[in-house]
């Protein structure tokens, strides 16, 4: 009877997966327990979702070790679930479905750098190291060309400078190697759109090409005399300052002691594709998008020479976590190109234009001040001394060739000259998702991050959903990349596309562990979420940057515990709390319309001779330490 209804259950289980499968194979929900799954439900996993079920392997693999009974079977659903990814990449290719392609390519490239490297799995290892040798070029030309089919130039460029960012890097694939259609083609684009940093990487390209290893270094010594564009006038900035448009939000009325007065929001914008689409910020245009914004909210641009226009413009695509916009409107009669650059050093002369205060087309310029400043949800800002005003937002940062190296984004209201721009690193990563339309999700891991004093990044919260990973792993890099900057491993997770897997080489104690994890959608507040869902002796340790072990008492409020590590930098280490203190959680509060978490504490210390103190601490939910 039992056996029966076990039975039943499964059955109903692989139904009701299969159907969500079928319906929605990228959004299924993260499977919280891997410890429960049986061998059925993991060999369906491989064929209906292959990511999740090599996920789960590597969980177990990392708990119960090679020498179980269960390796066997764990390789033949390994190896069927690679052979579902091959599979299902070669149909992806087959049918030009380049973006589903990119998927299926990030978990393989993951799984062949994750999966142990034994006997068993020597095969299907070779064979996915036999695709993957040049898949990786084909679905970026692939996505390349998807874009450009669609008259989309900036986005199609992007994914070329990623072909050529590959090729630089690689030297299994030389360029003499490549069919050279693709690479004309684009040559002749770029030279209409009169785009000259792809007219100079192209021009390198073929230049490379015709020459042996040593005339190919010759070449590149003379290449900056002999540039394609070096004959060409430089653009003055007043010129490029015809891509720049004011943009107006008009939001009605607001009603103050009685009185109506106009509501408006200026920002300013650049069109980066000569089909009429300009970047801005998000924060300009949240209204026309925010589900919560019950107002009257009505979108417009006014061109640099048209100060009294107002043409109607729509929001394509966009992100709040990175602060950015792509708005359709009316073409301006020039553009500015943004590329993959490397983002400007510590005292690059920048110039920026835009419309502070309405003052269409003005030109302002000073230094950048500092990169990598930590002050968005994800990722890391110029800090600018450039002046900026209400209406600079969403104008471009240039450098002195005219190039856009960044996005203006914000000041900070009674510290002058304490602006701030987005660095084009960033904004690259997530350009063709904004092409794509509607509200780009970043992908992530669930996973809080600290730095350590000796530089290494450590988990200081792991959320409910992701098991296999545990608060104080060390995070040795991510897909084969050596990481020590929150900041950089956040970047490496931006570039992967949703519900693909990543590899995590961790360090546990003593063991050094390669993990997959499968990305997900970034919620728009984390830890707003993981106050709904995690307990509240996690969420203390998690917000508070301390690793704790219970001592006595009720688990989470009432109980004693004792502080093993705190993480620097974070609320714990900031409120003058040590390791070895004895804590009593008294209270915990959720103050949601705040996005406030408040924690009451009886703190002992042992510096202070066990004397006891009472503490709160109130910390915002909205931290940006996550991956």
């Amino acid at each position: 009877m039992k056996q029966g209804i076990r039975s039943l259950f499964l059955s109903l289980a692989a139904c009701i997966l299969l159907y969500a499968c079928a319906h929605s194979q990228a959004s299924l929900p993260p499977i919280r327990d891997f410890h429960s799954l049986s061998l059925e439900q993991l060999e369906l996993l491989s064929q209906e979702d292959p990511e999740a079920c090599l996920e789960n392997l590597s969980a177990l693999r990392s708990e119960l070790g090679d020498e179980t009974d269960m390796q066997p079977a764990w390789v033949e659903l390994e190896q069927k679930a690679l052979e579902r990814l091959i599979e299902r990449l070669s149909k992806e290719e087959a049918e030009g479905a380049w973006a589903r392609a990119e998927i299926s390519l990030s978990s393989l490239e993951a799984a062949l750098i994750a999966l142990p490297a034994n006997s068993m799995l020597e095969d299907s290892l070779a064979n996915v190291e036999n695709l993957l040798e040049g898949a990786r070029l084909r679905v970026l030309m692939g996505r390349s060309e998807e874009f450009l089919a669609k008259g989309l130039y900036a986005p199609g460029v992007t994914y070329l400078n990623r072909v050529l960012d590959l090729l630089d890097q690689s030297g299994s694939a030389r360029p003499a190697d490549l069919d050279d259609v693709f690479f004309t083609a684009w040559l002749e684009r770029s030279m209409q759109k009169d785009d000259r940093l792809t007219i100079e990487r192209l021009a390198a390209l073929f230049a490379q090409k015709t020459s042996d290893q040593t005339q190919s270094q010759e070449a590149g010594r003379n290449s900056s005399s002999t540039s394609p564009t070096a004959e060409l006038p430089k653009t003055s900035l007043a010129e490029l300052a015809e891509a720049v448009v004011t943009v107006h939000v008009d939001k009605g009325l607001k009603i103050q002691r009685g009185l109506g007065y106009p509501d408006r929001v200026l920002g300013s914008a650049f069109q980066l594709d000569d089909q009429g689409y300009y970047l801005t910020n998000y924060h300009v245009i949240a209204s026309e998008v925010d589900p919560e914004y019950e107002g009257y909210s009505s979108l417009s641009i006014r061109p640099y020479d048209k100060p009294e226009a107002r043409i109607p413009a729509k929001v394509l695509g966009w992100n709040e976590e990175l602060d950015l916009a792509l708005l359709k409107s009316e073409a301006a009669d020039r553009t500015l190109y943004l590329h993959s650059l490397a983002d400007p050093a510590k005292g690059q002369r920048v110039y920026s234009i835009g419309s502070p205060v309405g003052l269409e087309s003005s030109v302002s310029s000073g230094i950048v001040s500092a990169p990598g400043r930590r002050i968005l949800a994800r990722g890391d800002a110029l800090q600018i001394d450039v002046p900026v005003n209400p209406g600079s937002s969403g104008g471009p940062l240039l450098d002195e060739d005219g190039r856009v190296v960044g996005l203006i984004f914000a000041g900070l209201s009674n510290f002058q000259g304490l602006n701030f721009a987005l660095p084009p690193s960033w904004i690259s990563s997530l350009l063709p998702s904004l092409f794509e339309g509607g509200k780009t999700e970043l992908s992530w891991l669930g996973l809080g991050m600290a730095r350590t004093l000796d530089s290494f990044l450590e988990l200081s919260y792991v959320f409910p959903w992701r098991q296999a990973l545990k608060p104080g792993d060390r995070i040795l890099a991510i897909d084969g990349v050596p990481v020590k900057e929150i900041s950089i491993a956040q970047h490496l997770l931006t570039e992967k596309p949703l519900y693909s897997l990543t590899a995590l080489d961790i360090q546990r104690g003593e063991k050094e562990l390669t993990l997959l994890a499968k990305t997900q959608a970034m919620p728009k507040s984390p830890m707003a979420k993981a106050v709904k869902s995690d307990s509240t002796e996690e969420l203390l340790q998690g917000m508070t940057g301390m690793l704790l072990t219970h001592v006595s008492g009720s688990r989470g409020t009432g109980g004693s515990y004792r502080i093993l590590k705190l993480w620097p930098g974070l609320p714990g280490d900031e409120s003058g709390l040590r390791e070895g203190d004895l804590i009593k959680f008294i209270r915990y509060r959720h103050v949601s319309d705040e996005a406030l978490a408040v924690f009451d504490l009886s703190v002992k210390s042992p510096a202070s001779g066990y004397l006891e103190k009472t503490m709160r601490l109130v910390l915002s939910l909205e931290m940006n330490n996550f991956l």
